[in-house]
């Protein structure tokens, strides 16, 4: 009798024990858990102010595939350009030429971007109603995990303004 005590003594004390440790992996995935919700939490805060500062950004922000289908453009681009959101979804950034700059322009243009660089430059462009503007662009390629070009964001500014005061100051007395 005496042993059989001691036996049901002795498992009560390895299963104890082994709860004591299942807690234990609990409370540590729990933890885990626990972080990784909010690193999503955080993630999703940054997504979404990174969003809103789009969104708001007084530039122009176009953001293409790696075929230079506009996939997203900002309200600023709307005011801009005159085009509404839905209008350039789909289609090439080249709705807005002005037949300004020539060929050459667009390969060089091109040729730094397909080498993974961004490109710096002005255009003159072309408005939803006819008139032309003068616009100062940055166009990066987003490159995937495997390097590969997959989307170009471009963030342009119009200068149209400051260029027409410029050419004023220029020709005062």
């Amino acid at each position: 009798r005496f042993a059989t005590i001691s036996a049901d003594i002795t498992a009560s004390k390895h299963a104890e024990e082994r709860l004591r440790a299942l807690l234990e992996e609990s409370n540590q995935a729990r933890r885990a858990l626990l972080g990784i919700l909010e690193d999503q939490n955080r993630a999703q805060a940054d997504l979404k102010r990174l969003a809103t500062a789009i969104e708001q950004s007084a530039d122009s922000i176009v953001v293409t595939d790696a075929q230079a289908t506009i996939q997203y453009v900002n309200p600023a681009f709307e005011a801009v350009t005159g085009y509404r959101r839905e209008e350039v979804l789909g289609r090439n950034p080249r709705v807005l030429r002005s037949s300004r700059q020539d060929a050459d322009f667009y390969r060089q243009m091109w040729a730094t971007l397909s080498s993974g660089k961004p490109w710096k430059g002005r255009f003159v462009n072309r408005r939803k109603d006819g008139t032309v503007y003068t616009e100062d662009a940055v166009i990066s390629p987003i490159l995937d995990a495997q390097g590969q070009v997959a989307n170009y964001v471009a963030v342009k500014r119009d200068v149209s303004e400051q260029l027409r005061l410029s050419v004023q100051l220029q020709q005062a007395p």
